[in-house]
């Protein structure tokens, strides 16, 4: 993941079993766990959760290198809390729906 900003945290891994759930939270004032003398601006906040299937374009921290690229949840409203939650399965009913299969790598970024 990134912090919205850069990608200088690096990647973090989760090995997941197909049929899992994954939520993602949007970053907000009530989920911050950073102590800071400030406080934190909810300009900071603002950010997109993507699903990216190429290493090159995760690495590089583009998006826009990965033509399969997903949006999954646009982060822009700080003061309220949205989530999205994500089920690692090999099938799906819905249209368009998120599909994975195992034993493949891919990729979360904030940005």
């Amino acid at each position: 993941m990134a912090n919205g900003k850069n990608c200088e945290l690096g990647p973090r891994t989760l090995t997941v079993q197909l049929q899992s759930k994954v939520h993602f939270i949007c970053p907000n004032t009530a989920t911050v766990l950073e102590t800071s003398l400030v406080g934190v601006q909810p300009a900071d906040m603002y950010e997109n959760l993507w699903l990216l299937y190429g290493e090159t374009a995760f690495r590089k921290c583009d998006t826009s290198l990965d033509p399969k690229r997903r949006l999954l949840l646009s982060c822009n409203t700080p003061m309220q809390l949205k989530f999205f939650p994500v089920v690692f399965a090999q099938f799906t009913a819905e249209p368009n729906g998120l599909v994975f299969e195992g034993g493949q790598t891919y990729y979360f970024i904030g940005k």
